[in-house]
């Protein structure tokens, strides 16, 4: 075959994988679209204060419908490092954190812009690494957790936010 067979060849097919390719975007975009909407993965059980690790291994081990304060001491929401908190994907419990990840877009200067983001949803810096365009940073309320989530997941400077969880811990038999 020539190069002007093939040329002909690839000229004819052009319509076809273009709409392909179109289909391709419109669905990757209707994804990540669907990703930025979707409901909270976790519910964070408000009533639950988790003083330890262990604390907080006992009461994964618990049944998600069974009271919470059992093994665990009663700490205000500023106290309290960690709550238990059901995974709705999953049906289990995991730990909350007062950790949020959230991954920036390429094109946003975050440098800048952290002491700003800091202030405005009252977060504070923990980690940040520049070349995953990723920040860890903490709350100090596990009640405006969620809403501080939510807001990030609308902020145009944001590719996703999420609450950091421990879900699964390795004790010894």
């Amino acid at each position: 075959m020539d190069i002007k067979q093939k040329t002909t060849k690839v000229q004819r097919n052009a319509p076809k994988y273009m709409s392909v390719v179109i289909t391709i975007l419109v669905l990757l975009t209707l994804s990540s679209v669907a990703e930025r909407s979707t409901p909270t993965r976790y519910v964070i059980d408000q009533t639950s204060s988790v003083s330890s690790m262990q604390d907080g291994a006992i009461q994964m081990g618990k049944p998600a419908n069974t009271p919470s304060s059992v093994g665990s001491k009663t700490l205000g929401d500023d106290q309290a490092e960690y709550k238990m908190a059901l995974d709705k994907e999953t049906g289990l419990r995991v730990i909350a954190t007062r950790v949020i990840e959230a991954k920036y877009k390429p094109d946003v200067l975050i440098d800048s812009q952290l002491d700003s983001i800091e202030s405005t949803y009252g977060i504070t810096l923990k980690t940040h690494f520049p070349r995953l365009r990723l920040i860890f940073c903490e709350s100090s309320h596990f009640s405006k957790l969620q809403s501080t989530i939510d807001a990030l997941n609308t902020d145009e400077r944001f590719e996703y936010a999420k609450l950091q969880v421990i879900d699964h811990i390795n004790t010894p038999r």
